[in-house]
């Protein structure tokens, strides 16, 4: 009997790759933890998942590169700015000011 219970030890200690499944779930659940903490950390990002929100969304302002991605009812729209300046004949809407505050206050032009 000792000698049965002796082999079968012996055989458990040999196997190597024994603890690869636990650092395979391991991983699995420090993913999802991680997943997790990215969602509730980030404020507004459940919103833009949900389909029914529509949203604005500006990725790299003031750079040359910048984007301005909107929603509105499961339509996605990607505007691409070069920074470069545009030509070509239009007319004048309205006036833009700058208060003190650092505020853009658009004003119309009033048509009679």
């Amino acid at each position: 009997m000792r000698r049965r219970r002796r082999f079968l030890t012996d055989q458990e200690d040999s196997n190597i790759l024994a603890g690869v499944a636990n650092l395979f779930d391991a991983a699995i659940v420090m993913v999802v933890a991680l997943l997790v903490t990215l969602v509730v950390a980030t404020p507004g990002l459940i919103d833009i998942l949900r389909p029914e929100t529509d949203f604005t969304m500006v990725v790299n302002p003031g750079e040359e590169d910048m984007k301005i991605i909107t929603r509105l009812d499961e339509i996605v729209e990607i505007k691409d700015f070069t920074g470069k300046a545009a030509e070509g004949i239009g007319e004048r809407l309205g006036t833009t000011y700058r208060l003190e505050c650092g505020k853009i206050v658009y004003v119309p032009i009033e048509e009679e």
